[in-house]
């Protein structure tokens, strides 16, 4: 019985496999065509970093025009503008001779600035305190923040108030 039934299977076994490659034509829908046309328009916003309370300068060349899709430019070396939609702060910082995380900050000179019992990196979008800075999407009109000192900082008002006054073009 058992003999049988491998049998059959070994005979049977090809013309299934041929029915399953067979293809079957595809009913397709189209999408409706928009009305209206968008123009993608360059997304701007502001950026300023401080490390103990000095603020880092991004004017040198090596900072600037470095990607295609989001990138800084000489004349305006603390706003960003993006060219790819969805892009995140994080993925614009990846493009710059830096590193940044949620604990540390290596400047583009090699200074490190990580978080210990008394100091601590924390991240501003428009005022506000927030906790995943890196994975946020640069917004049009955004000011961000990113301060390394002590853990309750009296700086961050006055440097928050300082990004306020930095104008986009």
């Amino acid at each position: 019985m058992y003999s049988f039934r491998v049998l059959a299977l070994i005979l049977i076994s090809p013309f299934v496999l041929s029915a399953c490659d067979k293809k079957l034509p595809l009913t397709t829908t189209s999408s409706p065509t928009p009305t209206t046309t968008q123009v993608n328009a360059d997304t701007k916003a502001s950026f300023l970093i401080f490390t103990e309370g000095t603020e880092r300068e991004f004017t040198t060349k090596k900072y600037h025009n470095v990607s295609p899709d989001v990138y800084i430019e000489a004349s305006n070396p603390n706003h960003v503008v993006v060219k790819k939609p969805n892009t995140t702060w994080g993925e614009f910082f990846a493009t710059l001779p830096m590193y940044v995380d949620y604990g540390c900050l290596v400047t583009g000179t090699g200074q490190n600035f990580c978080e210990s019992t008394t100091k601590s990196l924390k991240f501003y979008v428009n005022e506000e305190k927030v906790d995943n800075f890196l994975q946020r999407e640069i917004r049009n009109g955004d000011n961000a923040l990113i301060s390394f000192g002590p853990i309750n900082d009296p700086a961050i008002e006055g440097q928050l108030k300082q990004i306020l006054k930095l104008k986009l073009r």
